[in-house]
């Protein structure tokens, strides 16, 4: 047994058989992480296992589920303790097997301060616990199943050989890419080999790595006695998800169609647009399918834990003091939704949040905002508002009506969300609000606003600024649309240019309101990820191995 801080490391399975590395930047990580500068270097490089070992947008794939400070937690294959410390969050006693030395020494020194680590080093076949856990969490390892599992049925034996060591009440919970994922058949390469529709093709050069159909997936773990299941969809997958979908929540069809997705491991090329497959996947009834990758919680006999129905966060990383997590849970009166601070330094922004719905509510009527209270600290919970999403309606009409339709949308919008009086013209004064009770929600964009028996509701009133002008609100909404659907409002002849000329905006108040929505996004934004993202490739040219 051997110490790293308050971290203990057991050897007593190890045979000096490592069969997994990055390489020589495990080595950087090492020097770092002894260092306790992990976090200058994360955002100094721009090298693909870096952020992956190290990025907090990582934690959003665990951070939600149902683990208690009275659990007790088998991490297999806890790497460089990439989701390590999430799990220590959960003030769960956490047992992590990693089969590399270096790797296991890099996850201690992360967590050099936490009581509640033990790491075994060494094969998983060759340990044995002196107790059954409550969680056995396979993130990104049973494929390599068959590499340290020498039978007939690697994948089997390895999950059946996780099965006993949970209590009877236990979770298994694995994270694995859906080798049908819709990414994949689009062209990314297979994660594992680097080659294109290799999973696919069943890999026609065995290296000991496979990845798993969601039929294949739940076969198996039915075989190993997992007879409960919960399948999850992390999107886009579940390395750097920002939205978790379950069977009884899947997203529709405009969802996903809007979301540039940001990419880090390879350039890629796209030999069909992701945007515009999903809703034709997603209205065939095929999401759970192709979805790119997989969360599955199994057991052996029917779960208490309660799960929620979906999770989701912001699509781009943001400072942690306004590191917000949603989630929608099944209650006994229907649906309700939760506002979770993801770290303390977030705990503000959720008072404020719920401070918001009370402004607003004095200025458009209760009816006309979704109603939000504190439930604790780091909880609040918002009404479910059903209906329809108003940035969908925008499309839907104008796909129906045309133009002079979607002129009449927007005209809706106009009077009603922007109002500020009946007889209230637009008007470029940046002080024009700056009136007692009258504020204005600077991300009122047709995506925060749900029609419901032709009335509209506000949600999400995160960012309310006195003497903000209506202009620069109507502004941010049409970038946001553009973003959203700009490939949708090309087809019908419409561009960002014209969108803005409606709103009658002088050049010198186009360009104030840039600059005004840049200081606002890089006071919320954390874009540390820049550095990382990875390009989309033209299919001309492009060589199929």
């Amino acid at each position: 047994m051997k110490n790293i801080g308050e971290v203990h490391l057991d050897f007593s399975a190890y045979d000096a058989k490592d069969f997994y590395s990055d390489g020589g930047v495990e080595e950087e990580i090492f020097f770092h992480a002894k260092a306790g500068d992990l976090e200058n270097f994360l955002r100094s490089d721009n090298r693909f296992p870096v952020l992956c070992h190290l990025s907090p947008l990582r934690n959003f794939l665990l951070e939600w589920l149902p683990v208690g400070k009275n659990d007790s937690v088998l991490e297999i294959g806890c790497g460089l303790g990439a989701l390590t410390g999430t799990l220590l969050k959960t003030g769960a006693q956490v047992d992590a097997v990693e089969i590399s030395p270096r790797r296991a020494q890099i996850c201690a020194l992360r967590n050099r301060r936490e009581k509640n680590l033990t790491i075994h080093v060494g094969n998983l076949n060759a340990m044995t616990f002196d107790k059954k856990f409550d969680f056995v969490f396979l993130i990104g390892v049973l494929e390599y199943a068959a590499r340290f599992t020498h039978t007939k049925n690697p994948y089997e034996d390895f999950l059946a050989k996780c099965k006993n060591f949970l209590k009877p009440s236990g979770t298994l919970v694995l994270a694995i890419e859906n080798r049908l994922g819709l990414e994949y058949l689009s062209g990314k390469p297979e994660d594992h080999t680097g080659k294109i529709f290799d999973g696919i093709a069943d890999y026609p050069a065995p290296v000991g790595i496979k990845t798993f159909s969601r039929l294949e997936l739940k076969n198996m773990l039915k075989a190993c006695g997992f007879v409960e299941q919960k399948f999850f969809y992390p999107y886009p997958d579940y390395k750097f998800p920002y939205m978790i979908h379950s069977d009884e929540m899947l997203p529709t069809a405009s969802e996903l169609s809007h979301f540039s997705d940001n990419f880090y491991d390879t350039n890629r090329v796209e030999i069909f647009s992701l945007a515009r497959a999903w809703p034709t996947i997603i209205n065939a009834g095929l999401y759970s399918e192709l979805a790119n990758s997989f969360l599955v919680a199994a057991s052996q006999n029917k779960s208490q834990r309660i799960f929620p129905l979906k999770v989701f966060s912001n699509n781009c990383p943001r400072k942690e003091k306004y590191q917000l997590r949603t989630e929608i849970h099944r209650a006994a009166g229907g649906l309700v939704v939760k506002k979770i601070a993801r770290n303390p330094l977030a705990r503000e922004h959720l008072k404020i949040l719920v401070e918001n719905s009370k402004i607003l509510s004095e200025v458009y009527g209760a009816a006309h905002v979704a109603q939000m209270k504190l439930l604790d600290a780091d909880t609040a919970e918002m009404e479910f508002v059903d209906g329809v999403i108003f940035e969908d309606y925008l499309c839907e009409v104008l796909e129906a009506g045309g133009l002079e339709s979607f002129a009449g949308a927007l005209d809706f919008y106009f009077r009603n969300i922007l109002r500020g009086g009946d007889d209230e013209n637009f008007s470029d004064d940046l002080l024009e609000f700056n009136l007692p009770n009258r504020r204005f929600e600077m991300d009122v964009n047709f995506r925060n606003i749900i029609l419901r028996e032709k009335n509209f509701v506000l949600i999400d009133s995160e960012f309310l600024l006195p003497a903000l002008p209506k202009k620069f609100v109507a502004w941010r909404a049409f970038n946001v649309l553009s973003h959203n659907r700009l490939e949708f409002l090309h087809r019908h002849g419409i561009n960002l240019e014209q969108l803005h000329a409606t709103l009658k905006i002088s050049p010198e108040t186009l360009e104030r309101y840039r600059a005004e929505d840049w200081v606002i996004a890089y006071a919320i934004a954390d874009e540390y990820d820049r550095a990382y993202r990875k390009n989309r490739l033209p299919i001309t040219g492009f060589k199929f191995d």
